[in-house]
């Protein structure tokens, strides 16, 4: 049998630490894996397979998981006051950041099935922000993840008092 190989599917993605990009990396499913002796798969289909970056699980990431579940559990229905958190830290590519990344995607997915139907639903933002950062760093990364604005001139306060942007 003889069929036409299908196109290689390549799309730019925004960063993850975006809206945009974050529903981008939840939206888009996981590649199935493909029999390397397939006549049907071409070279630049395999390519971009190999370039998608298929994450293994790993028990590190199984441990990071446990932990944020048991941290979302006793921090549910918290209104105020000091809530539990969670520090991951490690050497240089250990795969912190690929476990919040996977755990994230989870969550978000979990919480779509929960509240089918409700769109803008924001269950998780994902953001980095350097060890030596201020309070005025993590708001304004809050603030670029939502696509509001947040000028350097501003601050902290004004940051977190612009009304927002309607999607």
């Amino acid at each position: 049998m003889v069929t036409t190989a299908q196109p290689a599917t390549t799309s730019t993605f925004s960063p993850l630490t975006t809206w945009d990009g974050w529903q981008q990396f939840v939206d888009t499913p996981h590649a199935p894996a493909r029999d390397a002796g397939d006549q049907e798969w071409t070279l630049e289909q395999r390519e971009d397979y190999h370039a998608r970056f298929v994450v293994l699980k790993t028990p590190a990431m199984d441990t990071i998981s446990t932990a944020v579940r048991r941290l979302l559990l006793l921090n549910r229905g918290q209104q105020g006051g000091a809530r539990r958190g969670l520090i991951i830290s490690g050497p240089a590519t250990t795969g912190k950041t690929t476990a919040m990344q996977q755990l994230g995607r989870t969550v978000e997915l979990a919480d779509r099935r929960r509240h089918p139907n409700q769109d803008g639903r924001l269950p998780v933002l994902f953001i980095t922000v350097p060890p030596s950062s201020t309070p005025k760093m993590l708001i304004s990364e809050f603030a670029r993840f939502l696509g509001l604005p947040a000028l350097e001139r501003m601050n902290q306060i004004q940051i977190t008092n612009e009304p927002p942007r309607v999607r």
